[in-house]
């Protein structure tokens, strides 16, 4: 029973850590996207103060 359990947990440790793997360039992507839009923003609203 011991050695099914390990094995159990050996791949549920694995499958989390594809997760993580899977998700990380996502995660980074979305910040750039996030980081972009931010950047936009604050140039707009440059922009739009000098058009006053």
């Amino acid at each position: 029973m011991e050695e099914n359990a390990s094995a159990i947990v050996t791949q549920i440790t694995k499958a989390g850590t594809d997760v993580l793997g899977d998700a990380a360039p996502i995660i980074a992507a979305a910040i750039g996207v996030g980081i972009v839009f931010w950047g936009a923003k604050v140039l707009w609203s440059k922009f739009k103060g000098m058009a006053k």
